[in-house]
This record gives C-alpha cells, structure tokens and sequence, in this order.
C-alpha cells in the first residue's frame, strides 16, 4: 500500500470513527466566566444535566485523548513496538510539542493479552523513558535509570511466566503511553547525535509471543513524519466545542471502554449518573452541550492562569496531579506525556511581559534575556522551543530550525555573561544565528525546558519573560 492511500485509509476509518467531525484550527479560550466551581467538580454535589456534564467531563477529560491515541495506534499499526517520526517537521502533529532538542521514540500499550518485552542496549548516551496511565499520570515504571537490560512489562493480574533473563516490569494499568527521550548532546556539550540515532534504533520492543520466536525482533521503526500528521488536540478541540454532544459519546465510550482503569466509588457513581442522565444523547441536549463547553472553558482557563511572574505557566506537580482535576485535564489538553518534575521542568508562554498574546505579526519580534544568575545550571541541558497556537506543531521556517539550547553550537553569551535568545520573524542584524529562534505570521506559544534540574529548582526558577524588542 502506498504512503498515500494509507493515510487515505486511516483518514477514512477515523472519521467513521466520528473523530474527524468538524475538525479544524480551534484556538481554545475561555468561552465564559469560570465563576464559582465547587458544585461543578464534586462528584457529590453535581446534580441535573449541566453540573453533572462538567464534573464529568474534568474528571474524565483526559481519557478521551488517551482513547483516542489508543485508537491511533491500533488502526495504524503503532501498539506495542516503539516508533519515531523519521524527522520532527512541520507536519508532525499527533502529540504537542514535539522536542526537536532529543530524539525520541514512543509506544501505545495494550497489555491486557500478553506482556510487551522491552530490550534497551547499553550505550554512553543520556536518556530517559517515561509511563503514563491513560488519565496522563506518571506511573513509576520501574525500569531503573540508564540501565540497560530485558524488561518484560506486564498488566495488573499477569501471573504467567516470563522466559529467563527477563526482568519482570509490572503496571498498574493495561493501556499505558511509554516514551523515550534521548539527549543528542551530553551535558558537557558534545554532539553526540549520531549515537544518539544508534541506540534509538537499537531499542526494541515487541509481544511475549513474538519475541518468544525471535528474542532479535522488534526493533524500533523509524517512519515518515507525514504518517504523524493527525492532531489528537485539534479533533478534540473541534469535537467539544462545536459537536459537544458527539465528544460527550466519545468520552462516554472511553470511560466505559477496557483502557480505562477501575473507578473509584465515587467516580463510578459520577459515571452512572451521567449514563442515567444522558441516555442515548437526544434529549436535554443544549444543558449537556453547555456543561461540555463549560468544562472545557474552566480547563482552559485554569491552564491559562496558572502564571509566574513572567507569565510563564509551570506546574510543580506535573505529572503527578493526584486529585487535581482540573489541572490534571488542563495537562492533559496542553501537555501531553510530560515528565515527572524530578526528570524535566516545563514551562509554556502565551503572553509576553505585559501579558499580550505572542504573535508573530509583531514585525520586531521579541527576546528573551536571560541574565547570568538565570541561566538554568541543567545537569542535562536546557532549550527553548516555539509552535504554532493551534495544534502546537514545529513552525515552518527557511532554516528548520526549532529551538535553541544551552549546546547550540555558536551560541554567544553578551558581554556581561548574560544570555539573549531572539525569537523574531527574521535575523535581526548582528544577531549570530545561533540565538536566534524563527517564527511565522501567526500566533504562536513557546516551551523552555530543563532536562535534569538541579535541587530546588522546581519551585523556586522563573525565566525571563519574553519581552517585545520594540
């Protein structure tokens, strides 16, 4: 089958799936006033169609993107091995914020058959791997840092026998993300892309059964970038403010679906409220419709508030909501698979200085300066990254060029030891073009990132804002 008609093919069975339905660039605001909600997140106070669909929704919100990638994988033939877009380009949408400072490779996991063997070689290079549950939780996996071996990843209640040399990995759940960053630099600065690329490709993972009849198999599969080309974000951006009822039934599916891990008493209780409430969909519609946008609207609003002094957004408990729901769904709608904050910080801007949206109409651009106190101490290395505000993909520009890192080569300090990083249209003069981060016409957000932060950090480190150069 040519790359072509695959992706016809896979375009074909999503949208009969309902999962292309009105899909479209969605910028997601805020569509109303959040206003009081505690009746609306406690499952016990939520009563009637509307307060019951927004405590429905944020509770389960990032069950739907989960199901979805799930979907994805099993149509695309993605579940259970490791694969990577040949390249981060433009075209590659199906997570948000792709890192162009590492090379990764990611897996979608059923294990409710069988386990799923992991092979990780040993090798001089930096990396970390990453589990997620499908509410966007870390899950401590139990693979131990940077150490090589055969991990044979098991569901909840596996009690079968695995060959010798395999080293038992359970989860506590059966359809879990995975992912793998690996550093193309070490910490102190040296390329090392090029091993970096050997050791993804040496990575491997595949079932018991096949890797029963060849232990060598399952090597990690490297594809073209335009087979990532699908935005999980924007179909469900488009599907729950525009079709809420249909995301609603999508939502509902998931929730009920075998991804998803057994309810707690009081979820459960949320659930089969909603199903009673909600029936086949046709009735009471505008309340259900409402109360979807209306959850929508508060994550949003929850993410985009959740500001420093820079305006740049940072969970401390990223990764690890616990029994914040609303952060947990806001997570899950703008920071999809992101690391524990011991592994990696992360920090989002939507605003500059003054809390304008960055846009790259300003003709001037902006910078970011960073003076010598702020430059982060990473015991990895730290980048700064910038996307489209739609779908958050790579923006398009003549140099592909997509962040700027402490171990950019010909990266140039000012003489004060401070640091500027231009994030404009075109080379400012004088500019080396290694402090310089492209960006298009458009509206667009930034990430900085810190690989490995120090003590500490995590609750006390703001970076610059980015500031209009005008």
């Amino acid at each position: 089958m040519t790359l072509g008609r695959s992706r016809h093919r896979l375009a074909w069975m999503l949208a009969g799936m309902g999962l292309l339905a009105g899909t479209g660039p969605v910028l997601a605001q805020p569509a109303e006033t959040p206003g009081n909600t505690a009746s609306q997140l406690n499952p016990q106070d939520a009563t009637g169609a509307f307060a019951t669909t927004v405590s429905y929704v944020i509770h389960f919100f990032p069950l739907w993107s989960t199901a979805t990638f799930s979907g994805f994988a099993a149509l695309s033939g993605l579940q259970n091995l490791l694969s990577a877009p040949d390249r981060i380009t433009p075209a590659f949408k199906l997570l948000l914020g792709p890192s162009s400072d590492t090379l990764y490779a990611a897996s979608f996991l059923n294990l409710s058959t069988e386990p799923v063997i992991l092979t990780i070689p040993p090798t001089g290079v930096s990396y970390s791997v990453v589990v997620v549950d499908p509410y966007e939780e870390v899950i401590q996996s139990g693979i131990p840092p940077l150490t090589p071996g055969v991990y044979g990843l098991t569901g909840p209640g596996y009690s079968g026998k695995l060959p010798d040399g395999v080293t038992p990995i359970p989860l506590p759940v059966n359809y879990p993300i995975m992912a793998i960053r690996i550093d193309t630099f070490s910490s102190a600065c040296v390329d090392q892309t090029v091993a970096a690329a050997t050791f993804r490709a040496s990575l491997k993972m595949q079932t018991l059964s096949n890797y029963m009849k060849n232990p060598s198999g399952g090597a990690t599969q490297i594809r073209p970038v335009i087979l990532y080309s699908l935005s999980v974000k924007a179909i469900g951006d488009a599907l729950i403010t525009q079709t809420p009822i249909l995301f609603l039934k999508q939502l509902q599916a998931a929730v009920n679906g075998p991804q998803t891990p057994p309810l707690s008493p009081d979820d459960q209780k949320l659930s089969a409220r909603f199903d009673a409430l909600f029936g086949d969909g046709t009735s009471q519609t505008d309340q259900f419709s409402a109360g979807a946008r209306k959850a929508f609207a508060l994550l949003v609003n929850e993410y985009m508030t959740h500001t420093d002094a820079n305006n740049w957004i940072h969970y401390i408990n990223q990764g690890d909501f616990n029994n914040h729901l609303l952060e947990r769904a806001a997570g899950a709608e703008f920071a999809q698979v992101s690391n524990t904050t011991d592994t990696a910080l992360y920090y989002n801007a939507f605003t500059d200085a003054k809390g304008q949206p960055l846009n790259g109409a300003n003709l001037d651009g902006y910078v970011i300066k960073f003076q010598p106190q702020q430059i982060p101490e990473a015991k990895r290395f730290w980048s700064i990254s910038v996307y489209t505000r739609e779908v958050e993909n790579v923006i398009r520009n003549p140099i592909n060029k997509y962040h700027v890192a402490n171990c950019t080569p010909g990266l140039r300090k000012n003489p004060d030891g401070s640091l500027s990083i231009y994030v404009t249209r075109t080379l400012p003069p004088g500019v080396p073009i290694a402090n310089w981060l492209p960006i298009g016409t458009s509206p667009f957000t930034a990430w900085m990132r810190i690989y490995g932060p120090t003590p500490g950090e995590n609750e006390s480190y703001v970076p610059p804002a980015l500031t209009l150069r005008r």
